[in-house]
């Protein structure tokens, strides 16, 4: 039923089918065998890299240190002292301003044994210490209180409205007794100057005609009233009178 050319076919065809299959599996025998020496030379490569690392130790080559910077030493800065606190302000103290007293006039008295116990007749005006033209009048004795003793003398130049001179003194029995009747003729004057005779003088001569000069000598107080002299010197009489008064 089949012709030659049939069989021809069919054997041709077989044999290709057996040559293909062949080259198949060549080709998968030669790939297998590349694989293979591939995972062989893998093997190796890694057995001999590991045996010299494992019989051999490794020799690191010896790395000289660089030489450390020197370290200067730093001294620790000691901590600031804490201020103290300031002290709390004190408070300002409330001064109470006192206006002063008054001063009270004192007398100061020396002691007793300088007081003056002569006579006061010896140490009134004579009238040898009034000069020529002078004449004595009539004296009248002086009535001083708390006195040892008290003399008055009374001179004129003999007309109508003629100079007059009066003179008192007396001698007190303490120092503040005198003391005492001094200020007290003092403060009755309105004008007053104040010489240089005694312990303390006054003069009022306000009025030309009519002067008044009182002084205290330690316990001793003098009085002289120069009247109608308008020209007359009434202090010459007090320069006598302040050398005549002594113990």
């Amino acid at each position: 039923m089949y012709s030659r050319n049939s069989e021809h076919k069919a054997g041709k065809i077989i044999v290709q089918l057996r040559g293909k299959s062949r080259f198949r599996n060549g080709l998968y025998f030669l790939l297998a065998s590349v694989v293979m020496i591939s995972l062989a030379l893998c093997a190796c490569t890694a057995n001999g890299a590991a045996q010299p690392a494992a019989n051999s130790p490794a020799t690191t080559p010896a790395v000289t240190p660089a030489p450390a910077n020197p370290v200067t030493p730093v001294t620790p800065t000691p901590p600031a002292p804490t201020p103290a606190p300031a002290p709390a302000p004190e408070p300002t103290p409330i001064i109470t301003v006192t206006p002063p007293a008054k001063p009270v006039p004192t007398i100061s008295a020396p002691p007793a044994e300088n007081l003056i116990r002569r006579e006061a007749s010896t140490m009134t005006l004579t009238l040898d210490d009034m000069g020529q033209g002078w004449l004595k009048g009539n004296a009248v004795q002086g009535t001083r209180g708390d006195v040892i003793s008290s003399s008055s003398a009374h001179y004129y130049k003999g007309t109508s409205f003629s100079p007059v001179v009066q003179n008192t003194v007396a001698v007190y029995r303490s120092m503040s007794s005198a003391m005492s009747a001094y200020a007290k003729e003092e403060a009755n004057q309105a004008t007053v100057t104040h010489p240089s005779y005694g312990n303390e003088c006054f003069l009022n001569d306000s009025v030309a005609i009519n002067k008044l000069l009182v002084f205290r000598k330690d316990n001793v107080v003098v009085w002289i009233w120069l009247q109608q002299d308008k020209k007359g010197d009434i202090e010459q009489y007090a320069k006598i009178l302040a050398l005549r008064i002594t113990q």
